[in-house]
C-alpha cells in the first residue's frame, strides 16, 4: 500500500465516522419525533441517498472516484469504530439537545401566543 492509498484510507475511515454521527442524529430525530412509517421510509431513502453522494463526493475529490474493495472496507471500519467506542455518548448527547431545543421552541411559541391569548381572552370577556 502506497502513500496515497494510506491516505485514502484514512480519508474513508474518517467518512465512515462522520455518516455514523449522521446516522445517530438521524436515530435521536426519529425516536423524538416519531414520524410515520411512510414518512420514515421516505427519509430513510434519503439518508442513504444523501450518504451515497457524500461518499462518492469525498472519492471523487480524492482519488477521482476509484472504487477499491479497501475503500469499503475502510468506510466500514470507522463507522464500526464510531458505533461501538462513542455513539451512546453521542446519542445521550443529542437528545439532550433535541430536548433543550424543544423546551426553548415551546418557550419562544408561548411567548409569541402571549398577545393572542391575552386579546382572545379580553375578547371572551365582553361577551
Amino acid at each position: 500500500m502506497n502513500i496515497e492509498q494510506t491516505y485514502v484510507f484514512g480519508i474513508m475511515i474518517i467518512c465512515g465516522f462522520l455518516v455514523g454521527i449522521v446516522y445517530d442524529l438521524y436515530r435521536v430525530f426519529r425516536w423524538k419525533c416519531r414520524p410515520s412509517k411512510v414518512i420514515i421510509g421516505l427519509l430513510d431513502l434519503l439518508f442513504w441517498l444523501v450518504t451515497a453522494l457524500f461518499c462518492f463526493y469525498v472519492l471523487f475529490k480524492i482519488n477521482y472516484a476509484e472504487i477499491r474493495f479497501y475503500l469499503f472496507l475502510a468506510f466500514g471500519v470507522g463507522w464500526m469504530c464510531y458505533l461501538l467506542v462513542i455513539s451512546r455518548y453521542f446519542i445521550a448527547l443529542f437528545t439532550k439537545i433535541m430536548e433543550v431545543v424543544a423546551i426553548i421552541s415551546r418557550g419562544l411559541i408561548n411567548l409569541l401566543l402571549l398577545p393572542y391569548k391575552f386579546v382572545h381572552s379580553r375578547h371572551k370577556n365582553f361577551k
